[in-house]
């Protein structure tokens, strides 16, 4: 008797592991969304990096330096409604901030972020490892973006320095230059390096250049 209680324990166990199993088989998350590499030679900085800007206006320089570069991983709960179902997925998010020091006083230079989404992602929803990336500043800004199958070739002089295989970055919103919310920019990124120049026109025309003079 104390032999076939015993085995009904052993089969029992058995049964709730097979069906543990299977749950997790059938709820495993199939999709793991990743920055291109090729995007990330751009715009994943070392942290502690520092850059020499000149402002083409007043031909001050700023030392900047990275002091936030941070690649993380995020999990995504599985989305159900009547229309689409987002799988459960695991997702990149990359942040970026640059910071300007003056003597013993510093300030935020440049804050910005990156993020990956499934909802995002074309339907039916690809397991690619090499998705776009899409940086923004806090105001909404584009300042890269990359998608996986760019070629960058353009080639450029920055103070007296060669480029090669540049990213340029467009961004513009408001309609008309004398709107309040009018901002046009282009930047433009050398891998490892990041930001060689940048050019930004707010309302009225006017105009902050950037030039990088050095890096480390």
């Amino acid at each position: 008797m104390q032999l076939n209680r015993i085995s009904l324990l052993f089969c029992g166990i058995l049964v709730i592991l097979f069906v543990g199993c299977k749950k997790n088989s059938d709820d495993e998350v199939k999709y793991s969304l990743k920055f291109s590499p090729k995007a990330l030679e751009y715009m994943n900085l070392t942290s502690g990096k520092y850059l020499i800007y000149k402002d083409s206006a007043t031909s001050l320089l700023d030392s900047v330096i990275v002091t936030t570069s941070k690649l993380e991983t995020f999990f995504s709960e599985k989305y159900q409604s009547n229309f689409i179902v987002v799988p459960g997925n695991y997702n990149e998010h990359y942040s970026l901030v640059l910071t300007k020091y003056i003597g013993g006083s510093h300030s935020e230079w440049l804050s910005a972020s990156a993020g990956l989404s499934m909802a995002n992602m074309p339907f039916p929803f690809a397991s690619s490892d090499t998705c776009a990336a899409y940086m923004t500043e806090t105001d909404n800004t584009v300042i890269f973006n990359f998608a996986a199958s760019d070629q960058p070739n353009l080639t450029m002089t920055v103070e007296g320095k060669t480029y090669n295989n540049v990213v340029v970055t467009y961004s513009s919103f408001g309609g008309t230059i004398n709107d309040s919310y009018f901002k046009n920019t282009v930047y433009y990124w050398a891998k490892g390096i990041g930001i060689i120049k940048s050019r930004v026109i707010t309302t009225g025309g006017a105009i902050k250049t950037y030039t990088l003079l050095r890096n480390n």
